[in-house]
């Protein structure tokens, strides 16, 4: 699954639960007045994502804690109002998860699953939602139940994504062997399409399996251009510079705002390629002024 689908996955079904809210109407004052507030509330949550958690200088963004606040404080007016969509308990969970605190977002997430008015598919989100929220807790088997208990459901809608992210928590737990009996039954389905491969492949990087890592997305790199960034990291781990620039030149021409996001994100990995032209072109680094 590509990163932006991921996304969208994590944080998509507010917004359309909130236009099916507006295009029904309000038989009261309050109604209305709920519906502004989570829409602000929706917006604000929005924009701290889009914000670093820290300044340059590694201290907490004012900006990005101020909106969280504000988004909260606008949910919490609703439920005071008696109001308790799906949607408000969805944004409570993605809140705290921008918080860190990731117990706090399962939970959350556990309750907007069993609210009156959740919708089969957004109830498979919160689910994928709630499974993410307990791994980053660092409480895997609690992940894994949670998969289990809606995989039917998932598995109709998303295909393998539920087993790919049960491979992911596995590998972050060091179980090395479930993950890889994961990623096999994956990579033997006829109907894993290229963007489930992809991510098979970075679950072998997770674990450490290089070789595995590289079969797998080479295979696709030619449907997946941002695949060949993700073997070029792999290149660039294994010592083989050139190699990994050259990649990683592809990989820009292709999707090029989508690669430079990715090096900004991922400065530790490059920093050995750092001084190299042919990184600071792509990266859009300026060379450094000559010594005089």
């Amino acid at each position: 699954m590509s990163d932006t689908r991921r996304r969208l996955i994590l944080y998509g079904c507010a917004t359309a639960v909130l236009g099916g809210l507006a295009a029904i109407g309000f038989a009261s004052r309050d109604e209305a007045d709920a519906l502004t507030l989570l829409g602000s509330a929706d917006v604000q949550l929005r924009m701290a994502y889009a914000m670093p958690a820290q300044d340059k200088d590694g201290k907490p963004f004012g900006s990005r804690a101020d909106l969280i606040a504000a988004a909260v404080d606008n949910l919490l007016r609703v439920e005071r109002m008696g109001a308790a969509p799906a949607c408000a308990a969805e944004m409570r969970g993605f809140a705290a998860s921008l918080q860190g605190d990731f117990s706090g977002a399962a939970d959350w997430y556990a309750r907007a699953q069993v609210s009156s008015d959740v919708e089969a598919e957004q109830k498979d989100v919160l689910a994928f939602n709630q499974a993410r929220m307990l791994a980053k807790a660092g409480r895997a088997d609690a992940a894994l139940a949670c998969f289990s208990r809606h995989a039917t459901a998932l598995d109709q809608r998303y295909g393998h994504q539920r087993t790919l992210e049960e491979a992911g928590i596995l590998a972050g737990a060091g179980r090395r062997s479930e993950a890889e009996e994961r990623l096999a039954k994956v990579l033997v389905a006829a109907d894993a399409d290229v963007a489930a491969r992809m991510q098979a492949g970075q679950v072998y990087a997770q674990l450490g399996a290089v070789a595995e890592a590289i079969t797998v997305l080479s295979q696709v790199a030619g449907e997946a251009p941002f695949a060949n960034y993700l073997l070029a990291k792999l290149k660039l781990q294994r010592g083989e510079v050139d190699s990994g620039l050259d990649l990683l030149a592809a990989a820009a021409k292709a999707l090029p705002t989508e690669v430079k996001r990715a090096l900004r994100e991922d400065a530790h990995v490059w920093s050995v390629a750092a001084a190299d032209a042919r990184y600071q072109a792509i990266a859009g680094t300026p060379p450094a002024a000559p010594v005089r």
